[in-house]
């Protein structure tokens, strides 16, 4: 069948639009090394140090990135190299927002957003994918109620900063949709969210170093570099799950895999530190869910078993323990804690407003305000309930369009582990929505990589991953 058609009965699940058949340079597959990726750590270590020592540092490293993702995003035709570039920039985001970088707030969704384009529409891989734009189509009129109740440059701020996460999750599945990955690139992408997610450990326990903190039983500034310990959790929480998904790619190096153990119960234990669960409560979604799929592949029973019990272990009976006495007892009471800290009466107000106003909603970023006038004055951290409230019945369509592509990408996966991945990914931006809404660039770049379609691990040559999801034509009649 051609690309576009439809699949006949017994295809694939759900087919996706595929990119024009255009020739395009084979991306060699090398194997990923173990020296190479521990010395980009140490290096972005010392990055974390020179930060949290120089913080004039912070916007001439947050340029350069966003410069560099641009200039690859023009020159790499395979798309994997950009998408590298975008998973180093969403590890970076916390880093940049902790040191104050004086760039633009929302760098982080901006600058992958313009590399995503620019690689698409560069190298002539824009095509229209239904599902993204609707969502996105979706969320526009509502924005229009918002220049209508304010004046425009206030209307613009408000639009501008609601509607970049929205903006990102569209592109990044438009992008990631036309890009396929083998096990060792897929581990390099996310290698490329780990690196920079060690230099925000480091900046964070300099912090920490010499000064007294008082836990409690919420979330702590002091213990995410000053910094909001939502987002920080979020954050490495996902370096977390993507230190997983590291150690169960069957072409990496065992070495690697002992490395990525280590980065994993680093993340989680600052993550714990915190004192904001969520970024536990994502990483354990995701890990759940993609474990559940891998042990469906008897290989990985062994190494799931062993290596899990290994980082069991060193959880729950190294660090967990230290972190309690650390913490005085604390950190166990806030984990006993089932608190929704009012994200519960917030979105009971959003579900309120969505009644009163069924149609177009109340407005794009105009939730705040009008809790404010309901005596609450809050900003949402559910994506759902405030999509609800603010764009009403084409917020429903908007969820469902969501949920649509998550499934579709989930039947579209290949392999088990390729399944798994997706699965994991989906877990985390769903978690993610719940309890963060769009803060950060983090959703749009999960729910975008798992778009990809991820290749078999083994058994590819080294220039058997041409990205461009091409079939090939059907002879005609009589050749």
């Amino acid at each position: 069948m051609s690309g576009n058609a439809l699949p006949a009965e017994g295809a694939e699940p759900i087919a996706l639009p595929l990119p024009p058949r255009s020739a395009v340079r084979a991306f060699e597959d090398p194997p990923v090394k173990t020296l190479r990726v521990l010395g980009a750590l140490v290096l972005h270590a010392a990055l974390g140090v020179l930060l949290g020592k120089v913080g004039s540092v912070s916007p001439v490293h947050a340029l350069g990135t966003a410069a560099l993702a641009f200039w690859v995003a023009w020159t790499d035709r395979t798309l994997v190299r950009t998408a590298c570039l975008v998973a180093y920039i969403a590890g970076s985001e916390a880093l940049w927002r902790i040191t104050g970088a004086n760039v633009v707030w929302e760098l982080g969704k901006y600058s992958i957003v313009g590399a995503m384009l620019i690689a698409l529409v560069r190298h002539g891989r824009f095509r229209p994918y239904p599902p993204p734009l609707i969502y996105f189509a979706a969320l526009v009129p509502s924005a229009l109620l918002t220049f209508a109740s304010a004046d425009f440059d206030r209307a613009r701020q408000i639009v501008s900063f609601d509607m970049s996460g929205p903006v990102s999750l569209a592109v990044g599945v438009l992008f990631f949709v036309r890009v396929r990955l083998t096990g060792r690139q897929l581990a390099r992408v996310l290698l490329h969210y780990v690196v920079p997610t060690v230099a925000v450990v480091v900046l964070i326990v300099m912090g920490l170093a010499g000064s007294e903190i008082q836990f409690g039983n919420s979330s702590i500034a002091a213990a995410s570099g000053g910094f909001g310990p939502n987002q920080v959790s979020a954050s490495l929480g996902l370096g977390s799950l993507a230190c997983f998904l590291v150690i169960t790619t069957r072409p990496v190096p065992l070495a690697l895999k002992g490395l990525m153990g280590c980065c994993l119960l680093m993340f989680a234990a600052q993550s714990a530190l915190t004192f904001s669960r969520c970024g536990l409560y994502y990483f354990a979604g995701g890990t759940l869910l993609a474990t559940v799929l891998l042990l469906r592949n008897p290989q990985m029973i062994l190494q799931l078993g062993v290596g899990g019990l290994v980082l069991a272990a060193a959880g729950y009976f190294v660090i967990y323990p230290w972190l309690d006495d650390f913490t005085g007892g604390a950190l166990s009471n806030r984990f006993k804690n089932t608190d929704l800290t009012n994200r519960d009466k917030i979105m009971a107000m959003d579900l309120q407003i969505f009644a009163e106003n069924p149609v177009l909603g109340i407005g794009v970023g105009r939730g705040k305000e009008v809790r404010e006038a309901m005596e609450y004055r809050a900003a949402s951290h559910t994506e759902y309930t405030r999509l609800l409230a603010e764009h009403g019945s084409l917020g429903v369509l908007a969820i469902g369009m969501i949920l649509w592509m998550a499934l579709s990408h989930f039947l579209r996966a290949r392999t088990v582990h390729g399944r798994a991945v997706t699965a994991a990914l989906v877990a985390y931006t769903l978690l993610y929505m719940t309890g963060n809404g769009m803060r950060q660039v983090l959703p749009g770049f999960t729910f975008g990589l798992a778009a990809a379609m991820f290749l078999p691990g083994l058994g590819l040559r080294p220039a058997a991953n041409v990205t461009p999801l091409v079939e090939a034509a059907p002879a005609a009649p009589g050749e």
